[in-house]
């Protein structure tokens, strides 16, 4: 099941649950935006008493997690959601703007109204706006668009869209991902019951990582990486400040880094993958701007989405 702006999966998937099992966050962030979905769930009824927007938020470094733990909390709450019809529906941008003004409008509208279709019969409806910087941009930044009130006026009706279909759908949930907090619309951010900040993996999740890539290393090209002594803690440590997805990536970079690894990398050791992980962190540090900072904050929205404003 799918449409022009949705790419949509019915949950739950047993394939998904690589999402939730293989995420490696702080156990706070998973369970507490699991019990926050499965919680707003029950109150669904209470909308309006509770200022219920149903808008999650995930910020944080590009590639450390956030969309693979949206995808893998929603898999999970379908599962304990029992006799529930769960969709899990992913935005596609890209079809949502048009050069012509007053396009984007419309086009949003009709997003908003196959969400509304999707989640007749009472279906529940997992909205997931990935980089929502795309469609929400913060409307002061746009200023400087070429078309600055065509921006406005869509941003304005993902926003009206949201606040109608939280009543008349009062089981969709959204999901929003950013890499910069700060340029998103700071009336979408302040609509959402809860933030989440996901950093660059702390000690405990890189070593679960590495040991997983490991694990699979050892078994897919039949190799020996020791995982018990202590170059393995070594790595652990050096690969600080690498993202989810470099140090799975990590295995990929040491066997291209050479002849000898590309033609037989059953003898890839952990020396290889930590001369490769600090030349990884020496490219991202003169990448990054010195001025570069991703904000840091967990709070909840209190304002209530169907006051007048």
């Amino acid at each position: 099941m799918s449409s022009n702006f949705f790419s949509v999966s019915k949950l739950p998937n047993s394939e998904w649950d690589f999402f939730w099992n293989h995420i490696h966050l702080p156990d706070e962030i998973k369970y507490d935006a699991l019990r926050l979905i499965l919680t707003e769930h029950k109150m669904s009824s209470l909308v309006r008493d509770f200022a219920l927007s149903k808008i999650i938020f995930v910020h944080g470094p590009p590639g450390c997690g956030k969309t693979t733990m949206v995808r893998g909390v929603c898999n999970e709450a379908g599962k304990r959601m029992i006799g529930e019809q769960c969709y899990f529906a992913e935005l596609n941008f890209h079809n949502l703007y048009s050069q012509n003004y007053g396009e984007s409008e419309k086009l949003i509208a009709k997003a908003f109204k196959y969400v509304e279709e999707l989640s007749t019969f009472g279906n529940i409806v997992f909205i997931l706006f990935d980089e929502v910087e795309s469609i929400l941009t913060e409307r002061e930044i746009t200023l400087s668009n070429a078309n600055p009130v065509d921006a406005f006026r869509g941003v304005n009706e993902v926003l009206k869209s949201i606040d109608e279909l939280s009543l008349k759908s009062p089981k969709t949930f959204y999901f929003a991902t950013s890499n910069l907090l700060s340029a998103v619309d700071k009336a979408f951010v302040d609509r959402t019951d809860r933030i989440f900040f996901v950093d660059f993996p702390n000690y405990s999740a890189r070593f679960q990582i590495l040991r997983d890539v490991c694990e699979t290393t050892n078994k897919a090209f039949s190799a020996s990486i020791n995982m018990n002594c202590s170059k393995f803690r070594k790595l652990v440590y050096v690969t600080q400040g690498l993202s989810g997805r470099q140090l799975r990536k990590l295995v990929l970079e040491t066997v291209t880094s050479s002849d000898v690894l590309y033609q037989e990398p059953f003898k890839i050791q952990i020396d290889d993958l930590i001369s490769v992980a600090l030349r990884l962190k020496a490219r991202n540090q003169a990448s990054v701007p010195n001025d570069c900072q991703f904000d840091n904050c967990c709070t909840v929205s209190r304002r209530n989405p169907h006051e007048r404003r």
